[in-house]
Order: C-alpha cells, then sequence, then structure tokens
C-alpha cells in the first residue's frame, strides 16, 4: 500500500512539480528517500505540529528531530542536509559578484552565507579600491561584541589583503533584522579605528531569515 501511494505522490510531483504540493506533502516525499516501510505522511504531520513550518523542521536541532515518532539518525540526516545544500546552492550563485557596488550586491553576497545558521555569526568582507572582493570571512561565532576582541586579528587580515574597505555583516537568528544599541556602538567604534588606517567601513548588514538591514542606508555609521 505505500509503495503504490509513494509512486502516485512520485507521478504527481513529474507530471505537476513541487508547487502543487502542500508543505506536509512535500515533506512527506523526502521522507520516502530514508524511511522504507512506514507511512511518511503522518511522520511529516508530526514534524509540522512538533516545529511550525518547513524551515521550523529544517532549521531544529538534529538532537530534537531524533524525538520525533518515526525519526531516525538516518531521516534526521538527510533533512539536515536541505538548509546546508539551500546555503550552498546560493552561495556559488552570490560567487558570481565581484565587486560590491551597491547596498544590493552586499545584500546578495552576504545572505546567504548565513542560511540555516542557528547561532550569532559575525561575518568581514574584505575589499580592494575598486570594491572588488578580496575575501569574505567569519570570525568565531559570537555577538557582534566579537568585533571588539578581535580588533587585531581584523586590522593583521586588512594589512595582509591590502583591503581598502570593510563591509561587516552578522545575524539575529530567531529575530528581527533591527540593529541593537549595542550592534550600532560596536560598529561605530570598529568605524573609529579604521578610518586612520585609511580603511573604509562601507556597511554594516544586520540578517534575520531572509531580511536584512542596512546600516548605512539607515544612516547608522555616523556618530
Amino acid at each position: 500500500m505505500h509503495a503504490r501511494h509513494r509512486q502516485r505522490l512520485k507521478k504527481r510531483m513529474m507530471e505537476q512539480g513541487p508547487e502543487s504540493f502542500e508543505p506536509h506533502v512535500l515533506l512527506e516525499l523526502l521522507l520516502t528517500y530514508a524511511i522504507a516501510r512506514r507511512d511518511t505522511n503522518e511522520i511529516a504531520h508530526r514534524l509540522i505540529a512538533r516545529f511550525g513550518t518547513l524551515r521550523g523542521v529544517f532549521d531544529a536541532d538534529l538532537t530534537e528531530l531524533c524525538k520525533v515518532d518515526g525519526i531516525g539518525e538516518h531521516s534526521a540526516l538527510l533533512l539536515k542536509l536541505i538548509p546546508e545544500l539551500t546555503r550552498r546552492y546560493f552561495d556559488d550563485e552570490s560567487k558570481r559578484i565581484t565587486q560590491l557596488i551597491s547596498t544590493e550586491d552586499v545584500r546578495r553576497y552576504v545572505m546567504p552565507k548565513f542560511i540555516g545558521a542557528r547561532n550569532e555569526m559575525l561575518m568581514l568582507v574584505f575589499l580592494g579600491n575598486k570594491n572588488q572582493v578580496l575575501a569574505g570571512e567569519f570570525l568565531q561565532e559570537g555577538s557582534i561584541n566579537t568585533v571588539a576582541v578581535n580588533l587585531r586579528q581584523i586590522v593583521e587580515r586588512i594589512m595582509a589583503l591590502r583591503a581598502t574597505g570593510v563591509v561587516v555583516a552578522h545575524n539575529h537568528p530567531g529575530g528581527f533584522a533591527i540593529p541593537s544599541s549595542e550592534d550600532v556602538s560596536v560598529t561605530r567604534m570598529l568605524k573609529g579605528v579604521l578610518d586612520p588606517l585609511g580603511v573604509k567601513l562601507l556597511d554594516h548588514i544586520v540578517v534575520a531569515d531572509d531580511d536584512c538591514v542596512s546600516m548605512r542606508e539607515s544612516e547608522m555609521l555616523e556618530g
């Protein structure tokens, strides 16, 4: 019975495409590739009920996924592959951006880097004198305060790359893309360190899920 149902799902996917599927049905079909002899429809419903949305399922911790009846390590690993594959898919596209001329260029470059990130992470993009991307690197995971304790590291990387500009980006997992007062103060502190070196702090992007805010556009870079 399960085999016939799965075959119908695959045929529908081939003929109508994924747009015709409800979220739990997409999840049900995905799970058929990891779970051989169980009703994946029921398991998909349990996952959505537990984590709220498809995104919630894919962003869930591996341990939490395994607590759902019907989900073992094998199927949990399959689910965790989805956000990582998505991140790499969009990151490959962002690598075509070799210059950050506009705020939109910055958004398109940095946002894919944070797909699936469950912890706060801080990224610096080092730019040349024509705003060409020299390197995009994450500092250790942690809040924007990481900047304060890694100023020497940042300056050393600027010198090594001969960068003339820097873009900062960090995320607010599960929150809003609204810079906090702490975000603003640390950003201005960093700008105060870079200005005497002749290095421009071009922007600071705060990312939250599918949204982001540019501090330059919001006129938050200047004290």
